[in-house]
């Protein structure tokens, strides 16, 4: 590679860069608009691409670090929507039937023509906590296929939930409106298919 290349190079890598964080400001306002809309409180998030301090020196034998650098690749977000949180308890250690979980997931599909959103329903049947909701539950359990009702039980007996999930394009979530109108055709089927109000 000559040096005029190069610099072509890094001026498409500037350009990239100002793309990506457009693309990600826009992603996060949207994601704030769907859990204001859905009346959801923010509870955590999982990036399994990424590096934090202890980890850092991977990078220079991890042959994927260049992609495991791109911030919301894979980007989990989970939301919950708990009736009745006693003054000065943490939402997790009240839990009820019919409180919700939302799960968000901003997936890495490099191969497709479109571009999705992911979201699921977890619909609350009995909670006792043993760890905290993301061990106990999330990680435990299995993503149903899109559109169809699956079931958690955990090996104790105490822990159980309703899962529903269904993959949107990103392409329809264009401004407020139209984020409005998918959200709550969403909203409509999740609630037949759990049989509650989401």
């Amino acid at each position: 590679m000559q040096k005029e290349e190069m610099n072509l190079v890094l001026q498409d890598v500037r350009k990239a860069y100002r793309l990506l964080a457009d693309y990600q400001q826009r992603i996060i306002e949207l994601l704030d608009f769907m859990k204001n809309e859905l009346g959801a409180e923010h509870y955590y998030h999982y990036r399994p691409h990424n590096y934090d301090s202890r980890s850092i020196h991977k990078i220079y034998t991890d042959l994927n670090a260049g992609k495991n650098f791109l911030p919301m690749l894979d980007f989990h977000l989970l939301w919950h929507r708990t009736k009745n949180i006693p003054e000065n308890e943490e939402w997790q250690n009240n839990l009820m039937q019919g409180d919700l979980v939302f799960h968000i997931l901003i997936p890495d599909n490099q191969e497709d023509i479109h571009s999705e959103l992911h979201i699921y329903v977890y619909q609350c049947v009995k909670y006792k906590r043993k760890n905290n909701w993301f061990a106990d539950v999330w990680w435990q359990s299995e993503y149903p296929e899109f559109k169809k009702v699956g079931k958690f039980k955990d090996n104790t007996g105490k822990i159980e939930y309703n899962i529903y999930g269904e993959a949107l394009d990103l392409s329809d979530l264009y401004n407020e409106a139209a984020v409005r109108k998918v959200l709550n055709a969403f909203r409509k089927r999740a609630s037949k298919a759990l049989n509650q109000e989401i």
